[in-house]
């Protein structure tokens, strides 16, 4: 099909906007369209990454030794980023500002919570985990910026829809 400019994508080379010799994956634009966010292994284990939307003015975010970050998401607001963070196959959610330091862990325990995104409003973070499931079934979940204990709501589906 047709690119932006009217000529078909095929005939425009592919140019690496962030490019190393290590995997940088996982790419998604501020809600301002000015910074990307991206993980990537370059410093040696996954560590999420920032650039400015020309792929200039790279700075690495978040890393810790031993913990491999990744589905890193931006706030509405683009202040504040949540992400995964597995270590030892277990894998929770964190809170970092979009400036770097350090992260503010959200959930522990022995479940997996992975794949985290912000509501519209910012007002919640909704993740999946396997939770307190029999059989590891995966439920949706969430749970504030500033911590507190997550809310299955995947389970007051279940329980509304049991009731009507």
């Amino acid at each position: 099909g047709p690119g932006p400019g009217g000529e078909a994508l095929s005939q425009k080379p592919l140019v690496p906007l962030i490019a190393s010799t290590y995997i940088d994956r996982e790419p998604l634009f501020s809600p301002d369209g000015t910074r990307i966010l991206f993980s990537s292994t370059r410093t040696g284990q996954q560590a999420i990454w920032r650039a400015d939307r020309d792929g200039s003015n790279q700075i690495q975010l978040v890393s810790s030794e031993g913990i491999r970050y990744g589905s890193a998401r931006w706030a509405p607001d683009g202040q504040w980023i949540v992400f995964d963070g597995s270590s030892q196959g277990n894998s929770d959610l964190y809170l970092a500002s979009s400036e770097g330091g350090s992260p503010q862990q959200l959930t522990s325990g022995a479940a997996s919570d992975f794949r985290p995104s912000f509501s519209r409003d910012g007002r919640w973070i909704y993740f999946s985990s396997p939770g307190h499931d029999v059989g590891n079934m995966h439920d949706l979940y969430r749970v504030r910026p500033e911590g507190g204990p997550p809310v299955d709501v995947s389970a007051q589906k279940t329980a509304m829809n049991k009731s009507s």
